[in-house]
């Protein structure tokens, strides 16, 4: 029955389609009279429904102008202004990064310098590296490409010879670019953004590094007891794994959420330059871990039912990679979910193409078996089509 659009506690309300058609036929019927003809078939019929259906997508627009107030209903450019209310925007399209070890004379500077892989592309360095004391120093380089990435000891040319730089190499696999961020993952990010002004100083740390530009995945963990806990994490300290981003604004953004005498703990040592107008310029060293890759090795067996196609079977292995890759770091994997990402590439479960007979994981090919598999604090499942067999009886 028709009813006039209202909001209460609930929501907005609005009348079906064919609710607002018989409310025009029943006006129609007091205006002409009972007998006039109204069926499908009647011009006059044609006409109301034209006009219900120009009404009904007004009813409609007024829903969603309703639901762009908040974050988990707000799509496009709307959901771009409700995350401006916490500090946001969209991430764009970002271009691939990798953390190179630079060699070479002490103290020597190297200004807008460029790093290439063996394909010839080019990665750009920060604006000015010095090399330190110590003879070497780590940083984060741009590619100047987008879709396009490096495996682990691929960028090993100096673009830009310059006196002093002797060496460049990355001793880890390029983070790939992100691709324009979805409604989906700044809805995810904005609930992860509001613990930046902090329910706990572990979640705002959280919160702000998940707000730097490159950053996919990140996850942080705390030992407050005084010793080292079952990660090796030490006593009184904090672990960031953080996948993509520049190294300096990590180290910077862990620097100034973490309390006071709390110490860091990873691989990748940043030295962070702390001004303020009480001190001198001090060098404090922020120690964060770099994600350790953990490629997964998958067997599907399946038993091919009617409709089964080929297609079905590259869509199971796309469906496991893409699960294994949206994966929390440290996550640990459960194969019951693989068979419920397998499954999910069936149009209709309830009219099923195929049925699963077994599902192996490992770390090895040819070391899998139906057990769950355990990742450690750092690292992060990666998943590959390659490495994903689906065998048919």
């Amino acid at each position: 029955m028709y009813f006039k659009p209202y909001i209460d506690e609930k929501g907005i309300h609005i009348p079906r389609y064919v609710d607002i058609v018989e409310d025009l036929v029943e006006h129609a019927k007091s205006i002409f009279g009972a007998d006039i003809y109204l069926e499908n078939d009647s011009q006059d019929y044609e006409m109301i429904s034209a006009q219900a259906s120009k009404i009904y997508d007004t009813m409609e627009l007024l829903q969603s102008v309703y639901e762009s107030r908040s974050p988990k209903t707000a799509i496009g450019s709307a959901l771009d202004s409700v995350v401006k209310i916490n500090g946001m925007k969209r991430k764009i399209q970002t271009k691939s990064t990798c953390d190179v070890l630079i060699t070479g004379v002490p103290k020597t500077q190297i200004i807008e310098g460029i790093a290439e892989d063996i394909e010839g592309i080019k990665w750009d360095l920060p604006d000015i590296v010095v090399i330190p004391e110590s003879g070497s120093i780590k940083v984060t380089v741009v590619c100047q490409e987008f879709d396009h990435t490096a495996n682990e000891k691929e960028i090993c040319k100096i673009g830009t010879p310059t006196a002093g730089w002797e060496s460049v190499i990355n001793e880890q696999e390029a983070i790939r670019g992100q691709a324009f961020e979805t409604d989906g993952n700044l809805r995810a990010r904005q609930n992860i953004s509001t613990c930046k002004p902090s329910k706990t100083v572990l979640e705002g740390t959280m919160g702000g590094i998940a707000e730097i530009s490159g950053v996919s995945r990140q996850r942080v963990y705390e030992n407050f007891d005084s010793m080292p806990d079952e990660n090796g994490i030490p006593g009184h300290s904090i672990a960031v794994i953080a996948e993509g981003g520049d190294n300096q604004e990590i180290a910077r953004e862990i620097y100034l959420r973490k309390t006071p005498g709390t110490g860091t703990y990873g691989t990748e040592n940043i030295i962070v330059t702390t001004l303020d107008f009480y001190r001198k310029p001090e060098e404090t060293v922020i120690s964060f871990f770099r994600p350790v890759y953990k490629d997964i090795f998958v067997t599907v067996t399946i038993k091919a039912l009617y409709g089964y196609t080929v297609e079905l079977g590259e869509k199971i292995k796309q469906n496991i990679s893409e699960y294994l890759n949206a994966l929390r770091i440290g996550d640990d994997l459960s194969i019951s979910a693989i068979w419920g990402v397998a499954l999910y590439a069936m149009q209709d479960l309830k009219i099923p193409s195929f049925s699963i007979v077994e599902v192996t994981a490992g770390t090895e090919k040819q070391n899998q078996s139906t057990q769950d598999i355990d990742i450690l604090f750092q690292k992060v499942t990666r998943g590959k089509k390659e490495n994903i067999e689906v065998i048919v009886l």
